[in-house]
């Protein structure tokens, strides 16, 4: 036998005589996943909610409401869950001024973010 043989055993047999270990590894790994997809949530989630909001105040595509355009979107930032989280914000314009989306607005400010703000949004879609 050679070196990387007998290392190879000694590997499978360790992984096997310590499976403490190797759960707790598992374990590490899908919380990792977890937080990973539970990030990526909150952000589809609130872009969700802004694009919702200014498709209500300005029509769908197909029947935009008159003096209303849509106007891109822009980057920011607004808290979920006690942490700030990077978003991209769609900006809205009536009679060529700009109008700030009042979901963003209450998310934008720490102290006035709230579970039930969340929830008051998501029930008006």
């Amino acid at each position: 036998m050679n070196d990387d043989t007998n290392k190879n055993i000694q590997t499978q047999f360790l992984s096997f005589s310590c499976p403490e270990e190797k759960i707790a590894a598992l374990i590490t790994e899908a919380k990792i996943g977890f937080d990973d997809f539970f990030a990526s949530l909150k952000v589809s989630l609130v872009e969700f909610l802004l694009s919702s909001e200014r498709e209500l105040l300005s029509g769908p595509k197909y029947a935009p409401r008159p003096q209303w355009e849509k106007w891109g979107a822009q980057r920011g930032s607004v808290y979920v869950g006690g942490e700030r989280v990077k978003v991209k914000k769609p900006r809205l314009r009536k009679n060529g001024q700009e109008v700030p989306l009042s979901i963003y607005k209450e998310l934008s400010e720490r102290s006035r973010f709230s579970n039930a703000l969340l929830q008051k949004a998501l029930r008006g879609i």
